[in-house]
């Protein structure tokens, strides 16, 4: 691991890093006459057939274990007579928490004897929907989409295998996890190769946009780099172009967990766009170690108001000092031309910063802190949780 940036972040991210480990082979465990149980905001987990809670199927989330264990109703539980994998809960259906805090006991898929069965994901938050992405990724593993099953209420079945999970997030890794996602990736037939890849986010909508990106990655480009815009790509040409690539750079987030469908001996070069400490750097390392690639993190934030690795306050990037060594140490060609928008795309920031300076930054900092604290007052982990993501949707 290579990081350009002051003492202070080297410090905070060095020991993060630290922690990660192999963690032993996943099994599968069998319970016969297993009861999923969907009850919503009270939780949801597999039981056995006297009603006690299996505790391998529990959410994994940074080395800890454990959820809220629900009591549901006795009696006249739906049945299906069919075996069932436990794979996940719907959650929010973003594509970087599916990969790698859903999709973590799909591993089971390697075994053919897995893919045929009814694949249950409990949609615990009633979004009432499967998302396309999952389809697809349960497809490169073998599941045909009709054994999907989104679980809305507590639904007996003759068997529930529940795999282990393979990853933990920001904890540990498995051979079996990264086994997954070479399977995955092997599933999509190849695209046409580029070794360089930058991962754009410039195509994102504004809110999530990084200003000064464009001058960064137009350099990658004039260094031989192909600049790809994933959201503007189907999943499967996203996976082709970037399993044999060497070389995968751009800002921080979740594009760059594309990583996992890389081969082993590549690079991620990862540019972080906020000047708070905390980001996801500790899990592009985890991801990053699990598949054997080297990383790399620059620090680029210019940022005048600092901001999380998430933020609705408009974020900077550019020339700083650490982009400048990472840059010269490399090897990379540019001149003072290619910076010369930046006055530009700095005025720019600072009207986007103006326009939520006026709404009131103060009120978003509020915002926040209500939704911490107000969140306080439920009694599990869990509920605390579902919470803070309903106020989330709704005051954001």
């Amino acid at each position: 691991m290579k990081i350009y940036s002051d003492e202070k972040y080297k410090k905070y991210l060095i020991p993060l890093t630290g922690r990660h480990y192999k963690e032993k082979e996943p099994h599968i465990e069998c319970v016969r006459g297993g009861i999923i149980a969907n009850e919503h905001i009270k939780g949801y987990g597999v039981f056995d057939e006297q009603f006690n809670f299996v505790k391998s199927s529990a959410q994994h989330h940074k080395g800890r274990k454990g959820q809220f264990v629900p009591k549901f109703n006795h009696d006249n539980i739906p049945y299906i007579d069919k075996d069932a994998v436990y794979l996940c809960h719907c959650g929010k259906n973003n594509f970087g928490h599916f990969i790698l805090e859903h999709l973590n006991r799909g591993w089971c898929f390697l075994d053919k004897k897995y893919q045929n069965m009814k694949v249950v994901i409990v949609d615990e938050i009633g979004c009432g929907k499967i998302n396309d992405y999952i389809f697809v990724l349960l497809g490169l593993l073998g599941v045909k989409k009709e054994n999907i099953i989104l679980l809305d209420k507590t639904t007996k079945f003759r068997n529930v295998y529940i795999p282990e999970p393979a990853f933990d997030i920001s904890a540990y890794y498995t051979e079996k996890y990264r086994d997954m996602f070479n399977k995955m990736a092997d599933a999509v037939p190849d695209a046409e190769v580029y070794e360089k890849i930058y991962l754009s986010r410039c195509k994102m909508p504004m809110d999530r946009h990084t200003f000064g990106e464009e001058i960064i990655q137009n350099i990658f480009k004039k260094n031989g780099y192909k600049i790809i815009y994933p959201e503007t790509l189907p999943l499967k040409e996203q996976i082709a172009l970037v399993k044999n690539c060497k070389v995968l750079a751009g800002c921080a987030g979740t594009a760059l967990h594309l990583a996992l469908f890389m081969k082993s001996g590549g690079t991620v070069i990862q540019i972080k766009r906020n000047s708070i400490l905390a980001d996801n750097a500790d899990t592009q390392h985890l991801i990053d170690t699990t598949k054997g690639i080297d990383d790399v993190f620059v620090s680029g934030s210019l940022e005048k108001v600092k901001t999380d690795h998430w933020s609705v306050v408009p974020q900077i990037i550019g020339m700083t000092e650490y982009m400048r060594e990472f840059f010269e140490e490399n090897g990379f060609m540019y001149s003072d031309k290619d910076l010369e928008s930046f006055p530009q795309i700095w005025q720019d920031y600072e009207n986007a910063l103006g326009d939520v300076t006026e709404s009131g930054r103060f009120l978003l900092w509020l915002k926040k802190k209500f939704i911490k604290y107000s969140s306080c007052v439920l009694p599990t982990r869990m509920m605390r949780k579902k919470y803070r993501h309903f106020m989330q949707d709704r005051l954001f």
